[in-house]
């Protein structure tokens, strides 16, 4: 197995599988069954199903580990996450290792295949809308990540992602539970171009960007007609690889059967445009099946699919919870003093901040790391406008890593090295005074 998956996305168009839930339920599963406890259950089948997707041309299979968490199966359940990743990452690895020693001479079996641990949102929701915080999310997240490196996945696929701080939250624990392992981080987006809380496509680019995800991008929810239309913008204000997995289609019920309308022929032809927009990555999602993968690997056949890629510089944005915004532009900066950081006091000072037409929001002179830290949970659970932290490494990290989006910290001359370190790892942006003209004095 080709572990290199960095190396071949620079150097060529890869291939995700398709949809795993609609194979399981063809093979049996019946509604109501956890899709994941599959590969305990019946690891031939959910092997064969990776086959398939291998022969149909496909570079990268995800695991049957999309439900999988530490929230759904924790370390005190019958079953753990732990033992299902391990279980679902071995599935997908024999199918590779047995696609490969049957076609070492074909063209496909030359080809890079890399086994990704699929990580889908735990099915809670973040605060500010819900009670999951960011530490219990990567916790939870983090749980499956750990497994799959013993296990040998050689990436980590965030996807179907609706809340751009459940993404984040993912790409986190991927970070740091399992160092060094690339990333790829998918969201679900509207036709309109808005992810479920509002968040658009500059603000999502920006803050997975920031990040330092390997390859980002969109999955799910919509067809290939709807979701190409999505793909110049994301790829125009992407800097690394664009990943693009459809659904077949919005689906129907007939008869008590769902079922998906796009069928393999015109889901390729649809996603001619999607590469010709620029998509490293093409793949499919719900209902989609090896026939579609198939067929989109005919339809570029005579495509140059080992087209190095020219990665851009990451713009210094910042992002809030529905928009990414250019400091630089002389956007009005507002400032709020924390003080002791009591939510209604913040609360009051943000959204009078809003009102008067602030566009970013400057968080200064927090008596305490924990003060600045409740300030950031009540700024973003008052209003969506993206944050500047004036604080030192000490006081801003607990308050960093709480921040949904591209966060900014202000620095008065050189930024020292702790703060250099935690703007890496949040992907944060460091500013200076220079940096801010729309900044009050």
């Amino acid at each position: 197995m080709n572990a290199d998956f960095r190396k071949a996305l620079s150097e060529r168009v890869l291939f995700f599988d398709g949809g795993m839930g609609t194979q399981l339920q063809a093979a049996g599963l019946t509604s109501g069954e956890a899709p994941e406890l599959w590969s305990l259950t019946h690891p031939e089948i959910v092997t064969a199903i990776h086959l398939r997707y291998l022969e149909a041309g496909a570079n990268i299979l995800c695991a049957d580990t999309f439900g999988v968490n530490g929230l759904k199966y924790p370390a005190s359940g019958a079953v753990i996450a732990g033992a299902l990743v391990t279980a679902a990452v071995g599935c997908a690895k024999e199918a590779v290792r047995r696609f490969e020693a049957a076609h070492a001479g074909d063209a496909l079996g030359k080809e890079p295949h890399f086994v990704a641990l699929d990580v889908g949102p735990t099915g809670k929701l973040m605060a500010p809308f819900g009670s999951l915080t960011t530490d219990q999310a990567v916790d939870a997240f983090g749980a499956s990540v750990q497994a799959a490196v013993a296990a040998g996945a050689d990436l980590v696929a965030v996807e179907t992602m609706n809340d751009i701080a459940e993404a984040r939250a993912a790409v986190l624990a991927a970070h740091e539970y399992a160092p060094g392992m690339p990333v790829c981080a998918t969201v679900v987006f509207s036709d309109k171009g808005w992810m479920l809380n509002g968040t658009d496509v500059p603000a999502a680019v920006t803050v997975l960007s920031a990040l330092g995800v390997d390859a980002l991008g969109l999955n799910c929810s919509l067809g290939p007609d709807k979701m190409k239309r999505l793909v110049p913008g994301l790829c125009a204000a992407s800097c690394v690889p664009v990943a693009v997995s459809p659904n077949a289609g919005l689906p129907v019920t007939v008869g008590g059967v769902t079922t998906y309308p796009c069928g393999p022929d015109a889901f390729a032809r649809e996603m001619v445009e999607v590469f010709d927009a620029g998509a490293r990555i093409l793949g499919g999602c719900c209902g989609t099946t090896p026939d579609h993968i198939r067929a989109l690997r005919a339809i570029l056949a005579d495509r140059e699919l080992t087209v190095p890629f020219e990665p851009k510089s990451l713009p210094a944005l910042l992002a809030g919870r529905l928009h990414a915004v250019d400091p630089a532009d002389g956007c009005q900066i507002s400032r709020v003093s924390v003080g002791d950081g009591d939510p209604d006091d913040v609360t009051e000072a943000v959204l009078d901040a809003d009102d008067d037409g602030a566009e970013i929001l400057l968080l200064a002179d927090a008596d305490s790391p924990e003060a600045l830290a409740a300030a950031v949970e009540a700024a973003q659970s008052a209003c969506p406008l993206p944050l500047i932290l004036d604080a030192d490494a000490d006081t801003a990290a607990d308050a960093l890593r709480l921040c949904s989006g591209r966060a900014g910290l202000l620095v008065r001359g050189d930024a020292s090295a702790p703060l250099t370190a935690l703007a890496r790892r949040y992907g944060a942006v460091i500013l200076g005074p220079d940096d801010l003209p729309g900044c009050p004095d």
